[in-house]
């Protein structure tokens, strides 16, 4: 897991826009070729001074969908204040996909801390369905916790593919300097990102009350 460098999303989005529109070129008319192709050349340049791959693949052309709608039990003191913006804090790999996965927190309507996890294109959090990437609808509620009594609050999402996978996120408090699993005997470990943020990508489908969650052995590690 990696801190989100703002500099980098910046980079991200940018890189994104350029080659969104790279996309968008090469599916023109024939008789608007010589001029697309002059324009995607000049689009990577741009992104190859950014310090990004030209050789981003598919992962870059992702087209952008709908925004896909909150599918949780809508509990209106875990919604985002008003005004409130989720804020991507936290990535990590996924080797067996072509995107990311990403942690964003914010403050609930309550004044809780709350995080919500998802794919990652640019600086948006989402997930990728029919092979289109689909941001959260505003207002997608996370998973909130109080922080005063614990030490840490956690949440997972389950995906069902081929190979499953968990995502396994959550808060930790400030004191907290690393945060580790037991996965299948080996400790791994992460440190906070901002507001505490940390997130594991797992392999297999964990139950949030499962056995198998109990043997992640999920822990905030001594100071």
């Amino acid at each position: 897991m990696k801190t989100a460098d703002p500099r980098r999303a910046a980079q991200d989005s940018i890189r994104d826009q350029l080659l969104e529109a790279a996309r968008r070129d090469l599916a023109v008319a024939p008789r608007r070729r010589r001029f697309s192709w002059r324009w995607r050349g000049a689009g990577l340049a741009v992104v190859a001074l950014l310090g990004v791959s030209v050789a981003a693949g598919a992962t870059d052309l992702i087209s952008v969908g709908a925004p896909l709608p909150d599918g949780s039990v809508k509990v209106p003191r875990y919604a985002p204040r008003g005004g409130s913006q989720v804020k991507l804090v936290v990535k990590a790999p996924d080797p067996d996909s072509e995107l990311a996965w990403g942690a964003g927190i914010y403050t609930s309507s309550g004044g809780q801390p709350c995080i919500i996890a998802g794919q990652v294109r640019g600086v948006s959090l989402g997930r990728v369905r029919d092979g289109r990437f689909r941001p959260y609808e505003q207002g997608t509620t996370g998973a909130c916790g109080s922080l005063r009594h614990l030490r840490l609050f956690s949440d997972a999402l389950t995906i069902r593919e081929t190979p499953p996978r968990t995502i396994l996120y959550g808060r930790a408090q400030p004191s907290v300097r690393s945060v580790s699993i037991n996965d299948d005997g080996r400790r791994r470990s992460v440190r906070p990102g901002p507001g505490g943020a940390f997130l594991f990508v797992v392999r297999g489908l964990i139950r949030v009350n499962g056995t198998r969650l109990r043997d992640l052995d999920l822990r905030p590690d001594p100071a």
